[in-house]
């Protein structure tokens, strides 16, 4: 009778197990180019948001603009947990805000709202960021330069 109860007890369990989806949409993933030009001066940045929602920045030293080494560093990393649809929780160094992804003519929109703050329906609170669709893969975001 014991063997029964915990054979059930086991069923139970599994059964109540979650399954957190903790991956972010393929249309999402991959490296987006956010260069701009700043007094016309180009400044190469870019973005690799990965499937398990990790976000990597990346700055090319050796663009006009910063006229370093040819050579890339890592200016931050944060990550990307689902909520709902194309809306995130951005957590970025413990800070905690959301983020709504949207994508029209290979552009990347990335509305990031307030740290603290929750999703507003409207969208009409946050600051947006624009990504180009580029070819560019992780590998050639190197190399790193040195400290």
């Amino acid at each position: 009778m014991r063997f029964c109860f915990y054979l059930f007890m086991l069923f139970l369990l599994a059964g109540c197990g979650s399954e957190s989806n903790t991956s972010v949409p393929k249309q999402y993933t991959g490296v987006w180019s956010g260069e701009q030009s700043i007094n016309q001066v180009l400044n190469e940045r870019y973005i690799l948001i990965e499937g398990n929602g990790t976000i990597t920045y990346y700055d090319y030293l050796g663009d006009s603009y910063d006229q370093g080494q040819n050579c890339f560093i890592i200016t931050k990393q944060a990550n990307l947990a689902p909520i709902e649809g194309n809306i995130f929780e951005y957590i970025d160094s413990g800070n905690v805000s959301w983020v709504k992804l949207s994508i029209t003519d290979n552009i990347l929109s990335f509305l990031l709202g307030d740290v603290g703050s929750t999703f507003d329906s409207s969208g009409s609170f946050g600051i947006v960021y624009k990504y180009k669709s580029t070819n560019t893969n992780k590998s050639d975001l190197t190399p790193l330069c040195q400290a």
